[in-house]
């Protein structure tokens, strides 16, 4: 495999990628390789677990609860920085069978905490839906 990354001119990216200090530091190095250096090394990481007989875990999804027929679901959340006050919102709406219709998302200037962000992604998230005339709809935030 060794080969490959280096006639692939991915050298570079394998060496810093085994030559990560820390946990952090590798997950940095992933997030910013080009996207086929990450198929590769994904490619390369599937290749020496099954060499050494580590079988990837099956995963098995659990059934998302999806709104009857003619309903909408609003998914919404919010977050907060308490060292500088700043938050975010966003929500999005799906129909019944879980295609996005609509979805909005913002940055909070000033905001005191968590739940109150999460207040405005509920009251925007309904606001839009009002505007354009969607009704039927169910609520659901973060558990």
């Amino acid at each position: 495999m060794r080969h490959c990354w280096r006639e692939l001119h991915f050298e570079e990216e394998r060496i810093k990628l085994l030559k990560s200090e820390s946990l952090e530091d590798f997950v940095r190095d992933v997030l910013n390789l080009r996207s086929d250096a990450v198929l590769l090394w994904k490619w390369w990481d599937v290749g020496n677990k099954m060499i050494t007989q580590q079988r990837p875990p099956i995963v098995t999804l659990q059934p998302r609860w999806w709104p009857p027929a003619g309903c909408l679901k609003i998914n919404f959340d919010g977050a907060f920085a308490q060292e500088t006050n700043v938050g975010a919102w966003g929500f999005i709406v799906r129909n019944h069978e879980g295609q996005p219709v609509l979805a909005g998302a913002r940055n909070l200037v000033m905001t005191h905490n968590a739940p109150l962000a999460e207040s405005y992604a509920c009251k925007y998230a309904l606001e839009a839906a009002a505007y354009l005339g969607l009704s039927r709809i169910v609520l659901e935030t973060a558990k």
